[in-house]
């Protein structure tokens, strides 16, 4: 019988392989590893298809548009924030409003899945910010001894409207810089509730608006029965009425103590160097 021949390296005995052999077997290696990475490849592609179609049909895409606690709308996602949101709407509210505002309401983005069917322009979000937020207007606040009494439309106004009062005591050759309140009366630019705001026909008729207080009278030397009452602003039945058994010809002694009525304006004037002009002597 034929025996296969091997050739073998006369040095080592090991069969001996020709240049060809390794040449095919580098190249059968190469195919097999570019067939792995091939495959690697496919399946990496499949993976990321199979997430981009969840993300797409499960993936947070968009934004609920939150003022307060309520959505009013669904955005795509991008990089606007809700800050962005709240100062576009607040700059146009102030541009048509004309004055100063501040949004009350938290504005909020909360990242949903939507259809691009159920969202809206960032133009139209803000939109609908302006119609749904509770704000604030800047407005003139009087303070009467650090208590907020009225609110008026601008601190202009609030400075004019006690102004006017202070004018109204004036005398020929006076001017209001005679007379103040005898209150700690302050005005101030804050932002409040529109809601506050009072006319300044409404909030004049209040701070001159008078109430009548009960007070005593201590007579002094030039009194006289009718002297007394015109200086309360009392008629003579008026006086006699507070003080039984006074009459016109009751004889007056300095000293004696009568009752009297005084109108009392809810916003009380002296003289600047501290004559009463709203009443008489306590």
């Amino acid at each position: 019988m034929r025996k296969d021949y091997v050739r073998r390296n006369n040095t080592t005995g090991t069969p001996y392989v020709s240049s060809g052999e390794v040449r095919l077997k580098k190249r059968r290696r190469r195919m097999r590893n570019e067939q792995k990475i091939k495959m690697l490849i496919i399946a990496a592609m499949i993976i990321l298809a199979a997430f981009i179609a969840f993300k797409a049909a499960f993936g947070k895409n968009a934004f609920n548009v939150k003022v307060g606690d309520n959505v009013i709308c669904t955005i795509e996602k991008s990089r606007i924030t809700s800050d962005d949101i709240k100062n576009t709407a607040q700059a146009a509210m102030i541009k048509e409003l004309g004055t100063n505002i501040q949004i009350r309401d938290n504005i909020t983005l909360v990242p949903v899945h939507a259809s691009k069917k159920k969202t809206v322009t960032e133009e139209y979000a803000i939109t609908q910010v302006k119609k749904a937020a509770a704000y604030n207007v800047e407005a003139g606040v009087i303070r009467i001894g650090g208590e907020k009494t009225l609110v008026l439309n601008s601190k202009d106004s609030a400075d004019k409207l006690l102004n006017d009062i202070l004018s109204s005591y004036a005398a020929d050759g006076e001017t209001a810089a005679d007379y103040k309140f005898k209150l700690g009366v302050q005005t101030s630019a804050e932002y409040v509730d529109s809601q506050e705001i009072t006319s300044y026909d409404e909030a004049l008729k209040k701070l001159t608006q008078v109430t009548a207080e009960k007070r005593q009278h201590t007579v002094v030397k030039g009194d006289t029965v009718n002297g007394i009452a015109k200086r309360y602003g009392m008629s003579l039945a008026e006086l006699f009425t507070a003080n039984p058994g006074l009459d016109e010809k009751s004889i007056l002694h300095i000293g004696d103590v009568f009752n009297v009525t005084v109108q009392v304006p809810f916003l009380e004037v002296e003289r600047a160097e501290g004559k009463t002009q709203s009443g008489g002597t306590q």
